[in-house]
């Protein structure tokens, strides 16, 4: 099986909304919304797990069944930070191994991808070549060229010296 993992468990401070990011609604329906609808739409993901904010876990299941979101087959509670997260939501699919669960046959050898719930401009084309890339190698993570400026952060006022952005990809 290809499982992803979405990951929404983040309060999005930076973005100043009245809501994590994730939870942003764009033309009257959440950024997480889209972002599922990718994997919801490819026929070789066969369920995605949503690792959540605790706060807005009963707003993700209302917003599954309000777009036909039908492979997420697990709603998981966040960490406090992004690593934690996903150890959470690893731990959750891990847990149905050893039990046999009732929520599908989840195996070792079966493929786990993350994904970044905030990030909804994925394309298939990436999803596709990810997918091949695990099962050719093993593993797999995207990346693409870095195309913003980047600097140090020298203190709470001064970037003083630029970084060759040539030298990084974003993954």
């Amino acid at each position: 099986m290809n499982i992803v993992i979405i990951l929404a468990g983040g309060v999005g401070r930076r973005v100043g909304a009245d809501r994590p990011k994730q939870f942003v609604e764009i033309f009257g329906k959440p950024i997480l919304a889209y972002t599922v609808e990718i994997f919801q739409r490819n026929p070789r993901i066969d369920a995605i797990e949503i690792v959540s904010h605790n706060d807005w876990i009963e707003y993700c299941k209302s917003m599954c069944s309000k777009y036909g979101l039908s492979k997420v087959k697990w709603l998981t509670r966040g960490g406090r930070t992004f690593q934690e997260s996903v150890i959470r939501g690893i731990r959750n699919l891990e847990s149905m191994v050893k039990t046999n669960g009732e929520n599908g046959n989840i195996k070792l050898s079966d493929n786990i991808f993350i994904h970044y719930a905030a990030a909804p401009f994925t394309s298939q084309k990436i999803v596709n070549a990810v997918i091949d890339m695990t099962e050719e190698r093993g593993s797999a993570v995207t990346g693409t060229p870095c195309f913003q400026l980047i600097g140090t952060r020298d203190d709470e006022s001064h970037s003083l010296h630029y970084v060759n952005r040539d030298n990084y990809i974003q993954i």
